[in-house]
């Protein structure tokens, strides 16, 4: 049986009162899925307060100068809320997305344009994000606990504390010298 993933970008929440940040891509069937990855990937130790998940085709990325390219076509589609985010650094390692707020629009094209307006104070943003706050899949509060708890009663291992490398080095030699 064949099923087709969707890409998925994952923003995660550490605390509460912080904003949401981007962490990372899953590939799954469905949004549930995608979170249940998620949550595997990126919240197992760490803190974790909530996690989204949004489609990667529900996401619309432009730099400044492309926004001001962009040509909002007159829409009778109803308004929603849009969620913004930025990406103000440009190292590839880190993704460096964090939700900043939220506009009304009737379409992602006049979404990032009200976004451009609202929050132009912001500096080195170099790729601006929106999406759908209907896009948004994300945990359900009172799963906190189900979800993230148990990777807080897991101790974090560093590599070195594993002792691997004197018993590989014996195999390694047994090998060569058989």
């Amino acid at each position: 049986m064949a099923y087709e993933d969707t890409k998925f970008e994952v923003f995660k929440q550490d605390k509460e009162d912080r904003p949401h940040e981007a962490v990372g891509t899953v590939h799954a069937p469905d949004e549930e899925i995608a979170l249940q990855h998620a949550r595997d990937v990126f919240a197992r130790r760490p803190d974790c307060h909530n996690l989204w998940v949004i489609a990667e085709k529900d996401i619309l990325k432009r730099t400044i100068q492309e926004i001001d390219q962009l040509i909002v076509n007159d829409s009778d589609a109803p308004e929603q809320t849009y969620l913004v985010c930025v990406k103000t650094g440009k190292r590839r390692a880190m993704t460096y997305v964090k939700h900043i707020g939220e506009v009304t629009a009737n379409s992602h094209e006049a979404a990032l344009k009200e976004a451009l307006h609202k929050f132009n104070h912001k500096k080195n943003v170099y790729v601006w994000w929106v999406f759908p706050q209907t896009a948004v899949t994300q945990n359900d509060d009172e799963d906190i606990d189900i979800l993230f708890t148990p990777g807080l009663q897991k101790a974090y291992r560093q590599p070195n504390q594993y002792h691997t490398v004197m018993p590989m080095r014996r195999i390694v030699h047994e090998e060569e010298t058989a």
